[in-house]
């Protein structure tokens, strides 16, 4: 079993909506649906860095977090639309701006840094240039006449770590759209039957993982090349419905969190599978419910640690043991 090392707090008490590693794991940040930002040291646990990005006039819950791949620079997203660079060594507001007419729910950084994506109410995947912060492309999966609009948000977007020019994005819509870069007129494919309403998608060696928030397939490893679908069988001892998932940053994605919660006797919780194995190296309660999950990276020498945050402002981190990492 994994050790589990901190409980994160900070001032927020409220919902923890987004959470991220730094590149190089120093650095944890909480985004919360009050407009609060913490960054904490990976090590101590200590809160380095805290900040508002609400105002009196506006209510701004941070959906989505990323840090820059090479610069001291977090990218923040809200619900209201605006989008928001912060120096991480000050908080100092680098550029704010606004995607109008959209909730942006989710973003993430291409590897290299050179563009970031945001995803959100309006179906669209806009795809910025980081130098500029213009749009260099956008996908529409909104159809032209649609009646059910809320059925295209969008809560997850990612590239492709192992493949710079595909990026990943889900929803409501029970579909995994897949975008080829080199094409800026449309999808490459449509991944169908995951319905997401978090940061619930992941992709490794194009085997995404999927979990979708329903009591019944649940977690699923699709292959993007050919549709093929892999049922997970629920391992937890808990029973909650998923909000989000991560692979963890190994090349084959060797562990799969998942974490969420619910009404009606359902828990708070969440685990770490092992998939080589199929048991859980986390399985745990919670006093909120589990809506963000990162991993750190996972180097030669160095321990593998995933982050939950939960519902109630706290951040959970648990540590793969030093013995397991002789094996």
């Amino acid at each position: 079993m994994w050790t589990r090392r901190a409980t994160l707090r900070w001032k927020s008490k409220e919902m923890i909506m987004s959470i991220a590693f730094s590149a190089d794991d120093r650095f944890i940040a909480t985004g919360h649906f009050d407009g609060a930002v913490t960054v904490y040291d990976a090590m101590s646990g200590s809160a380095k860095l805290d900040f508002n990005v609400s105002t009196p006039e506006r209510h701004l819950p941070v959906t989505g977090l990323r840090f820059h791949p090479t610069q001291p620079v977090l990218l923040i997203s809200t619900s209201a639309g605006i989008l928001e660079k912060r120096d991480i060594r000050t908080g100092e507001l680098i550029v704010q701006w606004k995607e109008e007419g959209n909730e942006v729910y989710c973003v993430d950084y291409r590897r290299d840094g050179r563009y970031f994506a945001t995803a959100g109410s309006d179906g669209a995947i806009r795809v910025y240039d980081d130098a500029t912060n213009h749009v260099t492309t956008m996908y529409s999966t909104m159809p032209e006449y649609s009646t059910n609009h809320s059925a295209n948000r969008m809560y997850s977007v990612l590239f492709a770590p192992d493949d710079q020019n595909a990026l990943y994005a889900g929803g409501w819509g029970n579909t995994v759209h897949v975008f080829d870069l080199r094409v800026t007129t449309g999808e490459k494919k449509n991944l169908f039957g995951a319905y997401l309403t978090g940061d619930a998608l992941d992709v490794r060696n194009g085997l995404v993982l999927a979990a979708s928030s329903r009591l019944d397939k649940r977690i699923e490893l699709i292959d993007s090349e050919t549709n093929a679908v892999n049922e997970i069988a629920w391992p937890s001892v808990h029973n909650f419905l998923p909000s989000a998932a991560k692979m963890s940053r190994d090349a084959g994605g060797e562990y799969i969190a998942v974490g969420g919660g619910g009404t009606n006797g359902l828990d708070h919780a969440a685990f770490v599978l092992e998939r080589r194995t199929g048991k859980c190296v986390v399985d745990q309660t919670f006093d909120g419910s589990i809506n963000a999950i990162a991993f750190s990276n996972s180097k030669d020498g160095l321990p593998t640690r995933v982050v939950f945050g939960d519902g109630v402002g706290h951040a959970h981190l648990f540590e793969r043991p030093a013995r397991a990492l002789a094996k």
